[in-house]
């Protein structure tokens, strides 16, 4: 089912189950689950049912739901025992969604600067309006694009904070960092 997902809903999980495989591995490291703990615990395991099922991983999602309801519980010892082989097949599963390898910086001799910095200032300019289709229609063009390992980096996080957190604010904060960072590059 997940070659039906939209590619984007695939990347934005993809971040989030990272951070949720982090933080579970933090949460059940040593000795099992404080009780200070159970709540993020039972958040991020809620959040992973939810946006695993989006992706259509029904399986997945039903042991993140047993997770839930064992810390509503208290089940400690359930969590114990299911929690390393949830976050295993999280970790799994983020590895198979993962794109191939991007390009090798080597490959990049240069970029396009004058273009990033107009799809930039397009981007910037939709966020001050709250237009995410200009943002997105930008991020399009940007796609066309070769650009260098670091530069792809920042235009995901861009991304990111609007498609993830419709963050429009400080996308064109980080708008203009980018711009700025790309001019000083262009020199």
């Amino acid at each position: 089912m997940r070659n039906e997902v939209n590619p984007e809903l695939l990347a934005v999980f993809r971040g989030d189950a990272e951070k949720a495989a982090v933080c579970l591995r933090g949460l059940s490291a040593g000795s099992g689950l404080a009780e200070e703990d159970i709540k993020l615990f039972i958040t991020t395991v809620h959040a992973m049912k939810s946006a695993l099922a989006n992706i259509g991983e029904n399986e997945k999602s039903e042991a993140a739901s047993a997770l839930e309801k064992a810390g509503w519980d208290g089940d400690k010892e359930f969590i114990a025992a299911k929690t390393d082989n949830f976050i295993k097949s999280l970790e799994d599963l983020i590895k198979n969604i993962s794109p191939a390898e991007t390009v090798n910086d080597d490959n990049i001799l240069t970029e396009d600067i004058l273009f990033l910095v107009e799809q930039l200032r397009i981007i910037k300019s939709a966020c001050e309006n709250y237009d995410d289709t200009t943002a997105y229609a930008a991020f399009d063009r940007l796609k066309e694009k070769p650009w260098k390992n670091e530069t792809s980096a920042a235009l995901g996080e861009l991304r990111s904070l609007l498609f993830l957190h419709s963050d429009f604010d400080e996308a064109a904060k980080q708008a203009v960092v980018l711009i700025n960072t790309a001019v000083l590059l262009d020199y």
